[in-house]
């Protein structure tokens, strides 16, 4: 990604961002995003919706110079996981 800023720009997609984060290398429930994000009152397609945010980090994310298609969020079962073992990540904020 050669140090490009790729941050979402949707903020529901950038919480989702936060949660694999806090939780790299691990898999997050669907069942924990859902909650995280809308709390005891979850939208009746919120399952869906947390798909579109996947897939926003996903295209935010992809390394479109390289020609390949790798996928920085992993899908399971049950949820979503973001491998970050051998990742170096920096940060572009204020000291």
């Amino acid at each position: 990604m050669n140090g490009e800023l790729r941050t979402p720009s949707a903020p529901m997609a950038r919480r989702v961002l936060a949660l694999l984060l806090a939780h790299a290398d691990r898999v997050v429930p669907m069942e924990l995003l859902i909650d995280e994000l809308w709390g005891e009152e979850p939208p009746k397609k919120a399952r869906k919706t947390v798909q579109t945010y996947i897939y926003q980090l996903r295209k935010a994310l992809c390394d479109e110079g390289s020609g390949q298609s790798q996928e920085l969020v992993e899908t399971h079962p049950h949820g979503y996981r973001l491998p970050l073992q051998d990742c170096r990540l920096t940060s572009r904020g204020r000291a």
